[in-house]
């Protein structure tokens, strides 16, 4: 006969972790929002770096760009023409104007604003990081194109005839969308090299990038899902029955918006597990991240407003209940044998 005994003291140790991680548990999920504006426009297309977020919405003439930058909110264009899709990474931003013919896109670099194109196309804004911009372009009857600004001149990255958009950037790396022939598929530039990362029969797009993790939509009908890849690995992380859809990344932190069975909410991934940031009665739309700030747009019923969190760290004491918990999977056993 065997007899199985557990040291008293672990097992102790092991339910006072497990209730003090119940504790704090609530606390976890305890976000203050903020709403960032409150007005009687649409306020669209949020965008963050930092504590700094940037919109746009309409003065009652055309669309300016505004600019909160953690207590005050300043009018950041004021002009005759329509500004609109503001990208902020840092103290710089770019957007696309409305020049009278087409679209073009502009840069503030903290202290100016200059245009950095110029041309009969319209020019559909991308990312932006630090001084570099991306946007794709209509070069050829029946494609869109790839560039960048490096902060001095311009690059075509792509050539070729099928259409590309949606380009992303984080320092040298680009990772934008583009049709095979077949369907949308996701494809990364290292600043020399370009990668084709999905290779499948099913749509990938709307991409993000931090580094060299990058995340997109794959999927459609009632069953979209986030992926992301590392560099070099390929994982579902929102992996349900809903439809998952516009993500964003900061490190290895991940936000997207999923459908609750009632509407639009917000999720984010922290890089091991899935937290649902917003539970409301409202449509939650376009999220965006930096580090552990999320911004992203809400419809209050009347039209779509600005809102705001800070995800908190962990605290002292959750991060030693859950290090107690990691040493306690392994519970020593001593197994007595009695013939």
């Amino acid at each position: 006969m065997k007899i199985v005994r557990q040291h008293f003291w672990k097992m102790a140790a092991k339910a006072a972790a497990i209730g003090l991680v119940l504790a704090i548990a609530p606390l976890a999920n305890a976000y203050t929002i903020t709403q960032v504006t409150d007005n009687t426009t649409h306020d669209w297309h949020p965008k963050i770096s930092g504590n700094n977020i940037v919109w746009y919405a309409n003065d009652g003439n055309d669309d300016e760009i505004y600019w909160w930058d953690g207590s005050a909110t300043t009018q950041f264009t004021n002009n005759a023409t329509d500004d609109n899709f503001p990208a902020i990474s840092g103290s710089n931003v770019a957007w696309m104007r409305d020049d009278g013919d087409d679209f073009e896109i502009y840069l503030w670099d903290g202290s100016i604003a200059m245009q950095i194109t110029d041309n009969t196309k319209i020019d559909h804004i991308g990312g932006i990081s630090g001084s570099k911009v991306t946007w794709h372009a209509n070069v050829y009857l029946n494609g869109h194109e790839i560039h960048l600004w490096d902060g001095s001149s311009t690059t075509q990255i792509t050539d070729n005839t099928v259409s590309e958009s949606h380009p992303m950037i984080s320092g040298n790396n680009i990772v934008w969308q583009s049709w095979d022939g077949n369907d949308e598929e996701i494809y990364f530039w290292d600043g020399s090299t370009t990668t084709q990362i999905t290779d499948n029969a099913t749509y990938d797009g709307n991409p993000a990038i931090s580094g060299s993790n990058v995340v997109w939509v794959a999927g459609g009908g009632s069953d979209s899902e986030i992926y992301l890849w590392d560099g070099s690995n390929t994982m579902n992380i929102s992996n349900n029955e809903i439809n998952d859809f516009e993500p964003a990344i900061s490190g290895n932190s991940v936000v997207w918006i999923g459908h609750d069975g009632n509407d639009e909410e917000i999720y984010l991934w922290d890089g091991s597990s899935t937290t649902q940031i917003t539970d409301n009665m409202i449509e939650d739309r376009e999220p965006a991240i930096s580090g552990n700030n999320i911004v992203w747009m809400g419809n209050n019923g009347v039209d779509y407003e600005i809102y705001f969190t800070t995800v908190p760290e962990p605290t002292t004491s959750a991060l030693l209940a859950l290090g107690l918990l990691a040493l306690l999977k392994g519970t020593r056993q001593t197994t007595y044998s009695r013939d």
